[in-house]
Formats: C-alpha cells, sequence, structure tokens
C-alpha cells in the first residue's frame, strides 16, 4: 500500500516537472491588446459623417468637399504639435542700410567738378576741393584727374617728387601749372609742386621767386627770338659806258 502511494506521488511530481518545462518553452503568454479607442472611432465616423477624410488624410475629395484647401501641418515649436502652414509671409523684408546705391553723375557733370576742384586748389582751398574730388569718386572711383588731385593732397612731397632738386628763378609769365607740365610731365601735378615749395596758394607765384625744381638741371632751350646771322653782302660791279658815236662826215 505504501508503495503505491509512493509511486503516485512520483507520478505527480513529474507531471508537475513536465507541464512547468513546456511553460517554459512555450514563453510568457502575449498581453492582450488595448481595446481601440472609442473615440478615434467616433471622430473617424463624425467626419465620414459629413463628407470629411480622416484626420491626416490630405485626398482631393475631403478639401473639395469641405470647401477648402487643406494646408501641409507642420510641427509645431513645442511638443512636436502639428500646426497649419499659414502659406509664405506677406510680411515685407526691409531694406539692407549697409548697401547704398552709389549717386550717377553725368560725364558733363564729373568734368565741370573736376575743373571746380582744380580752380580751388590753385586758390588754396584744401577743404573745398576734397569735398568735390569726393563727389566725383563717390559716383566714380576710378576716375583720373579726381584721383590724380587726391593724390597729390594727402601725398608726401618729398616721397613722391624726391629729395634732389635744383633752384630754379621764377620769370613773369611762369606759372605753376606750367613749370610742372615742364619739369613734371604733367600740368595737373601743380599743386604737390607748390606743396614742395610749401606754397599754401599756388596762384600767387611771384616773378623773381626762387622755387625748388625736383630732378636734375636741364640744358637750356635755345631762345626763339635769336638773331639770324648776318648774309654777306656782295658789292654791284659798276656798268661800262658805250663810246660815244663818231660824227658824220659832211657831203
Amino acid at each position: 500500500m505504501n508503495r503505491i502511494s509512493t509511486s503516485r506521488a512520483m507520478a505527480l511530481l513529474l507531471f508537475i516537472s513536465l507541464t512547468a518545462g513546456c511553460q517554459q518553452m512555450m514563453g510568457k503568454k502575449p498581453a492582450a491588446a488595448d481595446p481601440p479607442s472609442t473615440e478615434g472611432s467616433t471622430t473617424s465616423s463624425t467626419s465620414t459623417t459629413r463628407g470629411e477624410s480622416p484626420a491626416g488624410d490630405n485626398s482631393l475629395t475631403g478639401s473639395k468637399e469641405r470647401g477648402t484647401s487643406s494646408a501641409p501641418s507642420t510641427p509645431g515649436p513645442i511638443g512636436g504639435e502639428p500646426s497649419r502652414s499659414s502659406g509664405p509671409s506677406s510680411a515685407a523684408t526691409p531694406p539692407d542700410s549697409t548697401t547704398t546705391a552709389k549717386p550717377m553723375l553725368e560725364k558733363s557733370t564729373i568734368d565741370k567738378l573736376n575743373k571746380e576742384a582744380l580752380v580751388l586748389l590753385d586758390a588754396g582751398d584744401e577743404i573745398g576741393a576734397r569735398a568735390k574730388i569726393g563727389e566725383i569718386l563717390n559716383a566714380d572711383p576710378s576716375n583720373a584727374i579726381a584721383t590724380k588731385l587726391l593724390e597729390q593732397i594727402t601725398g608726401d612731397p618729398l616721397k613722391v617728387l624726391g629729395a634732389q632738386h635744383f633752384t630754379y628763378k621764377v620769370h613773369r609769365s611762369d606759372t605753376l601749372a606750367k613749370l610742372a607740365d615742364e619739369y613734371l610731365g604733367d600740368k595737373l601735378r601743380f599743386y604737390i609742386l607748390a606743396r614742395y615749395n610749401d606754397i599754401m596758394v599756388p596762384n600767387r607765384l611771384a616773378a623773381g621767386q626762387t622755387i625748388k625744381i625736383p630732378g636734375k638741371r636741364r640744358k637750356p632751350k635755345p631762345l626763339d627770338d635769336a638773331p639770324l646771322p648776318t648774309p654777306a653782302v656782295t658789292q654791284p660791279t659798276p656798268a661800262t659806258s658805250a663810246p660815244p658815236p663818231s660824227p658824220t662826215p659832211p657831203n
């Protein structure tokens, strides 16, 4: 009797062990799926009833039935919530204050300003000439005359013209523009020649004044009014007189 009880107990233990092993081999039972949301179903059925497409559907059918175009959803700034795009911004972009258009000047106006700057420099008005030159270069940065005049105002005369020079006594008909043309090769360089000689007002150059001319002294040119060589005078030969006719004898 005890043997039979023991056999039954062992069989029961073996059954329990086999059952537990089968459960481990089969794994855990998958969790039951959550029941579908009644709120989503209600919203879907309501949209279908009104003729609208479900949320997220951008089909043309739903848009036409509502009478409005569906705008794409874009992620919002917080929480990733979608937001409706309002289309291109209607706000005007403010102009860039750093970029300003250069004023356009006609050639005749630029030529006039250059002449005025030359007159002002010749009269010693450097500030007024700078204003004219700046107006020209603002419209035409590559203008040769204005650039040359500005270089004479800002440059160091000794560095530009050099230290070597000779003295020159000014004649009555001389001007700094004339001397600059003759010795510097450009009459527009009169102002830096004036600064080279510490002359504040170039048009007040006086006859008999001694100034410095950059470079080496040149040989004097022959004067145009030099006397011409006197031609040799030849003495005329006297004409020989014919002898008087002989008298005719009477018959």
